[in-house]
């Protein structure tokens, strides 16, 4: 039986222990979407258009990268927080391009690849 309490002990201090620590590393992200006016690769930087309204914002890399498909017209997700209440900077932990789908009757890309694995 008293083992069982030593179980339940640890586990309890370890589930305070983690509770502790989520506030100073887990970040609240949110997500964006919008097509990139101007790409600055030295230094990280894409200029966004949000999709929904006419607001143009900042996305900062917090690597520093710029993945290399993302160009000026291209249309993105970048997942992050904003820097300041004004909300003109936003922090990216994530930038992806949206790409469009090679056919309209192949959203998903599926019969491509499966004609391209049982060709003789």
């Amino acid at each position: 039986m008293r083992w069982i309490v030593k179980i339940l002990c640890a586990n309890i201090l370890f589930i305070i222990f983690i509770a502790a620590l989520a506030p100073s590393t887990a970040l609240a992200e949110e997500w964006i979407s919008g097509g990139v006016l101007g790409v600055d690769s030295r230094r990280g930087i894409l200029t966004l258009a949000l999709s929904g309204n006419n607001k143009t914002i900042r996305v900062a890399a917090i690597s520093g990268r710029i993945p290399n498909k993302v160009h000026r017209g291209a249309t993105v997700q970048a997942w992050g927080h904003y820097q300041d209440p004004s909300q003109t900077l936003f922090l990216a932990q994530r930038i992806v391009r949206i790409d469009s789908s090679p056919s309209p009757s192949d959203p998903t890309g599926v019969r491509k690849r499966l004609h391209k694995r049982f060709r003789p």
